[in-house]
């Protein structure tokens, strides 16, 4: 243990007891109390090669970067004494992290040292991600306690947080599966086996003593043994969303909504190279045209602003509205654009459709064809979106859709929402998440799930006195 360390974190100690009124403002907390720790660990907060304060990533700031050999290593977020971190503060510093491709998130008040593993742990939930957590106190066990543990973040030791984090991931995988499993097939191995050949009176091992037997042998903690149901086979639970997962030339990255599949996929560019500012309009396809994938501002080729844009690390904007079969397509394109073949990129979790690889000279192959038919008139359509806008269309060409009818709502919509106006606002003044114009000049909000945008198509029917079976689908599994 370093010992000018542990006298720093004693001098802190000393000056919360006696100042913490004049540590109120972050200012303060950073220089009194925060730079003297950083100092003894080997980081010169006035050392521009070692530590950088207000660092940018985009557009956002964070209180410090810690550099190592040019690379920025960790990034530290600061509180005035005596506040606390938050679970917004948390996720928005993981977040920071994760997509500028920086290891290690550092969260401080002075007295109070949060460390996490954002992108090691990243499959984690937040509170997971988290190495450890250290309180200065105010007695001797604290303070050696706390310099033991914030000694892996010196300067010639925060590259082993590594270890330090596969050791959280070995801990978690023990404590969620392997004692339960464990228990349940050492368990069912005596029922099977052993209880019957001693005494055939007894039916089963009781549950308590095969606990005991294991806490002792192999050191399972007993309340995490406890807390295990009585062990018995079980099927595996089918997937999810959750199970939803992207591999990118074999790092698995977990998603829970498609677009994170272009934002992901960018950011994955981006840290290794590739996606600058000169690359910039880049098309969605080989076919060029005015609507643009990735761009300088939000904005298409035409002046449209983007559908549904996301900022990128490198302060770059990527449009993501689309289909999960166009949004393959794209991804796959910005791959093959940057020199990277097709199946760089693999999909778990997601239909078929999504998950087939793209046929030679074609965008995408989907795996059964979709249509809506409505009154026996047969449409092609790729996503339960296309339903709402072509039964919108179709009425419309039927005299129906009317501006004198708007704002049209339809379901359980109350008076501050609409699906179709004149211009892309609610009557509350919020904006349209994602408006698609109609062929009558009428606005359409299209942002929707699948199952929502088939509903709203059939409530929208039967605005106009037509029934719920006028739309039939082909190919949806609904």
């Amino acid at each position: 243990m370093s010992k000018p360390l542990l006298d720093a974190i004693h001098s802190i100690q000393s000056l919360i007891a006696n100042n913490r009124s004049a540590f109120r403002n972050e200012r303060q907390t950073i220089r009194s109390l925060i730079d003297p720790i950083l100092l003894t660990l080997g980081w010169d907060p006035n050392n521009y090669e070692q530590v950088q304060h207000e660092y940018t990533i985009g557009q956002e700031r964070v209180d410090m970067a810690l550099f190592l050999r040019g690379k920025a290593v960790a990034l530290l977020e600061a509180k005035a004494l005596g506040k606390r971190f938050g679970d917004k503060e948390i996720k928005q510093l993981s977040h920071y992290c994760f997509h500028a491709g920086i290891q290690t998130a550092i969260l401080t008040n002075g007295a109070e040292w949060q460390i996490y593993r954002p992108q090691q742990l990243g499959n984690l939930p937040f509170e997971q991600r988290r190495l450890f957590h250290v309180q200065l106190g105010t007695d001797e066990e604290s303070a050696t306690f706390a310099a033991r543990q914030l000694a892996r973040l010196s300067h010639d030791a925060i590259e082993d947080l590594e270890d330090v984090a596969w050791n959280v991931l070995l801990g978690q995988f023990w404590q969620q599966h392997a004692a339960k499993e464990l228990q349940e097939a050492f368990t069912r191995t005596l029922r099977q086996k052993f209880a019957r050949n001693i005494d055939k009176r007894q039916k089963e091992v009781p549950l308590h003593v095969v606990r005991t037997f294991l806490q002792g042998k192999l050191g399972i903690k007993s309340q995490q043994l406890h807390r295990l149901p009585n062990p018995q086979l079980r099927p595996q639970p089918p997937k999810t969303d959750s199970d939803r997962a992207i591999i990118l030339a074999g790092e698995r990255i977990l998603i829970t909504y498609d677009y994170e599949i272009f934002v992901h996929t960018a950011e994955w560019l981006i840290r290794r190279g590739h996606l600058q500012h000169r690359d910039c309009p880049i098309h969605p396809s080989q076919r060029g045209g005015t609507n643009l994938l990735i761009h300088t501002e939000p904005k298409h080729a035409h002046g449209k602003d983007f559908s549904n844009p996301k900022k990128l690390s490198n302060g770059t904007y990527i449009e993501t509205w689309g289909n999960i079969n166009s949004k393959m397509s794209r991804v796959r394109h910005l791959l093959k654009r940057f020199g990277y073949p097709p199946e760089t990129l693999q999909i778990e979790g997601f239909d078929a459709a999504a998950s087939t690889t793209p046929r030679k000279g074609t965008d995408s192959a989907p795996a059964t064809e979709r249509a809506v038919v409505l009154d026996g008139e047969r449409f092609l359509v790729q996503s339960a979106r296309d339903v709402l806008l072509r039964t919108a269309n179709w009425l419309s060409k039927k005299g129906h859709l009317r501006r004198e009818d708007c704002p049209i709502r339809v379901g359980k919509m109350g008076e501050h929402r609409c699906l179709i106006n004149t211009s892309s606002i609610h009557p509350d003044g919020t904006a349209f998440w994602a408006p698609k114009e109609l062929e009558n000049g009428l606005i359409l909000e299209a942002m929707s799930s699948r199952d929502q945008s088939i509903r709203r198509a059939r409530y929208l029917l039967t605005n106009y006195n037509f029934p719920t079976n006028t739309l039939q689908l082909i190919g949806f599994d609904y």
